[in-house]
């Protein structure tokens, strides 16, 4: 006998927007879900309870992971020093370029225009290039780009090396965050990798003047705030 429901409309019982539920279908989903609620409750588990260095000797994926995640690590570093270095290397570029603060402006702009560009490669790339070797094209083509700013001598040049720079940067953060992300998964052991990588970035970006400072050019008008600052120094302790 063929199923009806409360308004007399026969229904077959494979078709394709069934007008009454089949309870063995119902049983099937919450089965299913009870499975994932259980898997994610004992990874859970698994993070909070098992010691780390167990695993770490006993586990290759888990000796991976950390392998992977030191490398992200360094790689955020990296992000977070050389954005730190862009303002105070600014007038350094200036003389090197033989440009004034007007022109030099541009600089700054070809290099935002880069990073506007760069996450844009990163996802077209990220669909035909394997995850990892794109993780260290991009390191490399910032590491390029960093060590050819200073040689750039041409206006034009600095351009061009602050938007490729731009650009590989770009790049960069958006495979080492979408490595960062799927390292450790959605579990308490990624959620503080994250905020791990997030604080390195930031250190990074506060430490990088106070390194870069020693290395930039000393002007007339420096050493006489420094002989000012020294001064008042003294007078005020003496």
């Amino acid at each position: 006998m063929k199923q009806t429901d409360t308004y007399d409309i026969r229904s077959v019982q494979n078709e394709l927007f069934p007008l009454h539920k089949n309870p063995e279908d119902d049983a099937e989903d919450t089965k299913e879900e009870k499975v994932e609620e259980d898997i994610r409750v004992s990874n859970d588990a698994l993070d909070s309870t098992k010691p780390f260095l167990q695993e770490l000797r006993n586990s290759k994926d888990i000796r991976f992971k950390v392998l992977l995640s030191i490398c992200v690590s360094m790689a955020f570093n990296i992000l977070g020093w050389t954005k730190g270095q862009l303002g105070p290397a600014f007038v350094d570029l200036l003389l090197i370029s033989g440009c004034d603060v007007e022109k030099g402006s541009f600089f700054m702009t070809a290099y935002f225009t880069g990073r506007v560009i760069g996450p844009i490669l990163a996802g077209i790339l990220s669909m035909k290039i394997n995850r990892y070797m794109l993780l260290v094209f991009s390191l490399l083509a910032n590491t390029s780009t960093v060590v050819s700013i200073p040689w750039c001598f041409n206006f034009h040049l600095m351009m061009a090396a602050h938007l490729l720079h731009g650009m590989s940067g770009g790049v960069l953060l958006v495979v080492v965050t979408k490595e960062a992300v799927s390292i450790w998964g959605p579990t308490t052991r990624g959620r503080s990798y994250l905020q791990i990588i997030n604080a390195i970035f930031s250190v990074s970006a506060f430490l990088a003047p106070m390194a870069t400072a020693p290395f930039l050019v000393q002007t007339n008008e420096d050493s006489s705030q420094v002989k000012d600052v020294h001064n008042n120094l003294t007078t005020a302790f003496w």
